[in-house]
């Protein structure tokens, strides 16, 4: 009976997480209208045209936040470790699979602000939520997912770091125009 119990309760979390997804998705494509596409809110900023821009969603809190510009380039990495097993008079060992890595990936997101109107900052406070809180709760806790979207990608990332350079200010010391750089980690081993 408790054995049943798990796999009920198992089923219905999968269920949410598909839910909260399937919303993310489209809420992205509710956005692509024809008076933002007049307005110039999907061009890219080298031009290419981009129609939907990238994004992450906050699966605890289903904040979604569009990139403001799509990143010029994605940099993707993964590892896996094998084994050996040497035996006596073989020429070479033979190699055999351990486990695999995570897939890891970073990019860079330019933020135009001019005049400020708060747009950095609050992309600041978002990627803080995906982190850990600062203050120690001694408490252990599972780190906060996103959604990320960008062109035909689409996977559960957690936020490893992120680091924010202001390049510009107002005459108010607002930040007008930044560059995040983030690094993520995939979560689980099947795109959405």
């Amino acid at each position: 009976m408790f054995n049943f119990l798990n796999s009920v309760q198992s089923a219905m979390v999968n269920v949410g997480n598909v839910k909260s997804s399937v919303r993310s998705l489209k809420n992205q494509l509710g956005i692509l209208n024809f008076k933002n596409v007049l307005n110039g809110v999907f061009l890219h900023p080298k031009g290419t045209g981009a129609l939907i821009k990238g994004s992450l969603t906050n699966l605890e809190t289903s904040t979604t936040m569009y990139f403001q510009f799509n990143p010029e380039e994605v940099k993707y990495s993964r590892s896996a470790e094998y084994s050996s097993i040497k035996a006596p008079g073989m020429q070479y060992p033979t190699f055999y699979f351990v486990n695999g890595g995570e897939k890891t990936f970073s990019l860079e997101l330019f933020m135009y602000d001019n005049p400020s109107t708060g747009k950095i900052k609050s992309y600041e406070k978002f990627f803080e939520t995906l982190l850990p809180a600062e203050d120690n709760t001694n408490a252990f806790k599972k780190p906060s997912e996103a959604l990320y979207v960008l062109g035909s990608d689409a996977f559960k990332v957690v936020l490893n770091s992120y680091e924010v350079k202001h390049e510009m200010w107002d005459k108010y010391m607002n930040p007008t125009q930044s560059r995040f750089t983030l690094s993520f980690t995939k979560v689980g081993g099947v795109s959405i």
